[in-house]
C-alpha cells in the first residue's frame, strides 16, 4: 500500500506529530506504577513468612502444649461426671451443670496462670481467657435459667458478630490445641 493512502475510515497520521502525547505517557506511568506496585505486593508476600501464619496462632508452644493437658484433664472429668443426654429433666440438667461449672471455672484459672513466653501471644491468650470468662458466665446464668424457667436454650454471649464460644474453638483449632474446645456437656 501507498504510504499516502489509508485505508477507508482512517486518517494517515502527519509525520510531524509526535506518537507519545501527555495522555499516553501519564497512562503508560499509571499502568507501569500499577504493575510495580502489585510485583511488589505479591513479591512480598511470597518471601514473607509471617505471611501464612494466622493472627490467631501462638509462636509459644509450651504454653500450647500445658493448655492442652489442662484441658484434656478437665475434659476427663466433665466426662467423668455424667452425660448431658442420661438427664432427664431441667433440674438434673442444671445439677450437672453444678458439677461442671466448678470444672470449667478451675479450667481459665489454669489456662490464664501457665507462662506465656512473648507479649503478643499473651495479648492473644488474654483475650482467649476473657471468651473463657464469658462462657462460664453464660453457664453459670443458664443453671438459673433451668431452675427458674424450666427446658430453656443456652444463651450465649456474642462479640461483634461471632458468638464467644465459636472464637474459643477457632482459637484453640488454629493452635492444635483441640482438647480446648467447649466441653459439650450443656
Amino acid at each position: 500500500m501507498h504510504p499516502d493512502l489509508a485505508p477507508e475510515g482512517f486518517e494517515r497520521v502527519p509525520d510531524d506529530e509526535t506518537y507519545w502525547t501527555f495522555g499516553r505517557i501519564a497512562a503508560a506511568a499509571v499502568a507501569a506504577s500499577l504493575v510495580v506496585f502489585w510485583l511488589a505486593i505479591w513479591g512480598y508476600a511470597l518471601l514473607s513468612d509471617e505471611i501464612d501464619q494466622n493472627p490467631d496462632e501462638l509462636t509459644d508452644q509450651t504454653y500450647v502444649a500445658r493448655a492442652d493437658a489442662a484441658c484434656q484433664a478437665a475434659k476427663q472429668e466433665i466426662d467423668s461426671l455424667g452425660s448431658p443426654l442420661e438427664v432427664t429433666s431441667p433440674a438434673e440438667r442444671a445439677d450437672l451443670l453444678d458439677q461442671s461449672n466448678p470444672v470449667v471455672a478451675r479450667l481459665v484459672r489454669r489456662l490464664n496462670v501457665i507462662e506465656v513466653d512473648n507479649p503478643t501471644d499473651r495479648d492473644l491468650v488474654d483475650d482467649w481467657i476473657d471468651d473463657w470468662e464469658s462462657y462460664l458466665a453464660d453457664r453459670e446464668r443458664h443453671v438459673e435459667r433451668l431452675r427458674t424457667e424450666g427446658d430453656v436454650r443456652f444463651l450465649v454471649t456474642t462479640v461483634g458478630s461471632s458468638h464467644v464460644t465459636v472464637r474459643i474453638d477457632g482459637f484453640a483449632r488454629v493452635n492444635d490445641m483441640n482438647n480446648c474446645e467447649i466441653p459439650l456437656d450443656l
